[in-house]
């Protein structure tokens, strides 16, 4: 072969090379003597493989380090960031799992709220120990750092309007998980799960939501998880909101909760998976387009250097 088509050959390997992308998940890995991995090909796009072996890092924001909790609300309030799609963050304490949610948003504040803690609770503790674990589409999983938390110190439980009789019909406690940041004309969900003295799921009578004009409520579903999702107006102003909620039954509680609209122009970049995937084939057309030319050029340069050396000979 030619020094020149070695030339173009190479260079129209390298561009297919190392243009051409693919992310897998490494399932498991053997090292008994054959040092085999096994590989998914769930996610096979290409040529390479582009293994995600980082976990998610968390930041906590709230409760800080060593506080008390004196109103029997507790706001687990906490950043996850991965490069890729977060399934879902869990509440540990040092009894284990309390809570999971899947809706997360990753590079913002995610909000696990928990409302009328007492002595009866499982999170009533005088050192508390809990932390956030979150796992990404890879299945990597990320652990935040432990922090300490005094929930003994409660001097009432906030918005319980009655006192608890005995009855399997009263919420005991309420967990809400919900996204501090709000963006206009977009859905946004509040889920409520509701606990009785039993500390167990279970479905309350009703659940009613006071809010602001600016904002929609879009559909509710009421069970032992209940979501609400609601839409703030496009011509909504930048600023704090609150919503009060009320689940109803022999007895009620009520929480506020507080939402921060950013303005319509303030969305969650996407991350770098979901944006490449919106691209792609974009970028595989392109590429197969210079592909061609490449070769088109090629072929038209070496006709003619035929054609002249033919001509030398006659």
């Amino acid at each position: 072969m030619k020094k020149s088509n070695i030339i173009l050959y190479g260079l129209i390997t390298f561009t297919l090379l190392s243009l051409a992308i693919v992310s897998a998940d490494i399932i498991s890995i053997n090292s008994g003597g054959n040092n085999e991995i096994v590989i998914s090909d769930k996610y096979i796009e290409g040529f390479f493989f582009d293994t995600d072996i980082d976990s998610p890092t968390i930041q906590l924001i709230s409760p800080e380090q060593g506080t008390q909790d004196t109103d029997g609300v507790i706001r687990f309030q906490f950043i996850p960031s991965d490069r890729y799609k977060i399934t879902s963050c869990s509440l540990y304490s040092q009894l284990g799992l309390y809570t999971t949610h899947t809706s997360i948003l990753n590079n913002q504040t995610n909000v696990i709220e928990v409302v009328g803690v007492d002595e009866n609770h499982p999170l009533y503790f005088d050192d508390l120990q809990w932390h956030i674990s979150c796992i990404d589409e890879y299945f990597n999983i990320g652990t935040s750092e432990t922090r300490n938390l005094d929930t003994k110190s409660i001097t009432g439980g906030a918005g319980i309007t009655q006192q608890i009789i005995p009855s399997d019909r009263n919420p005991l406690y309420l967990n809400l998980f919900y996204q501090k940041v709000w963006n206009p004309n977009e859905e946004n969900l509040i889920k409520i799960e509701t606990f009785n003295q039993e500390s167990q799921l279970y479905s309350p009578q009703n659940i009613e939501f006071e809010y602001n004009e600016d904002l929609t409520l879009k559909s509710i579903n009421v069970s032992g998880e209940s979501y609400a999702y609601f839409i703030p107006n496009k011509d909504i102003k930048p600023g704090i909101y609150q919503i009060k909620l009320k689940v109803i039954d022999e007895r009620t509680i009520s929480q506020i909760i507080e939402i921060e609209i950013k303005g319509e122009y303030s969305y969650a970049v996407k991350s770098y998976k979901e944006t490449l995937k919106k691209y792609q084939w974009c970028i595989y057309g392109i590429i197969l387009f210079l592909i061609i030319l490449l070769i088109c050029i090629f072929v038209i340069m070496d006709q003619r250097r035929k054609r002249k050396k033919q001509r030398q000979v006659r």
